[in-house]
């Protein structure tokens, strides 16, 4: 199972920042990756207890500029931090 350690918060750490960067920005399929790391962001964070509550817009708001290069882990983090209270 994924989770975050213990002593690690998982989120403003940059865990899922790093996670979605990590799928979106492999441009193998640019349309699935951006899904399946919009998919995995979300459970990584469910699981770990802040589950990520927007709608379809403001996720495509997040991930499209995430897989463009024009958000780097410090915002992508701030971001889900603010939408996973």
């Amino acid at each position: 199972m994924l989770r975050s350690s213990s002593r690690t918060p998982c989120t403003g750490s940059g865990a899922e920042g790093q996670l979605l960067l990590a799928y979106v920005l492999k441009r193998l399929d640019e349309l699935g990756n951006t899904r399946m790391g919009w998919l995995a962001t979300v459970v990584f964070l469910d699981l770990n207890g802040h589950p990520v509550k927007l709608d379809h817009d403001t996720a495509f708001g997040l991930v499209r500029p995430v897989a463009e290069g024009r958000l780097d882990i410090e915002a992508i983090t701030e971001r889900l931090d603010t939408t996973s209270r």
